[in-house]
């Protein structure tokens, strides 16, 4: 099956969970294999209060692509939430020890 540019840039994208990520803004292409290796994911709805910046999602992660949306693991969104939630702890654990200094 073929697409254009022109369908795959505002596609929807959500995880296989059903859970909207966002719309593709862009794609990176690898000029040796002609292929996409990356789509570039500008976040909305819940996901946009999580995330501040946009998502990479490479082409592994991808399960299905239409002309009505792409669908990618849910392990894209897990492994944001990880990253986001190790921030929190690093965070919390440097006020702890200013804390403790100032004490």
């Amino acid at each position: 099956m073929k697409i254009s540019s022109q369908k795959i840039i505002n596609l929807p994208v959500e995880t296989v969970g059903g859970h909207q990520l966002g719309w593709v803004e862009s794609f990176i292409v690898d000029i040796d294999s002609q292929s996409i290796l990356e789509y570039v994911v500008k976040s909305s709805g819940l996901v946009q209060k999580i995330v501040t910046s946009k998502l990479i999602i490479s082409r592994g992660q991808v399960v299905d692509i239409s002309e009505k949306k792409l669908i990618v693991d849910d392990l894209v969104i897990n492994e944001r939430e990880k990253t986001q939630k190790k921030t929190i702890k690093q965070k919390a654990a440097q006020s702890a020890s200013m804390k403790e200094i100032k004490d």
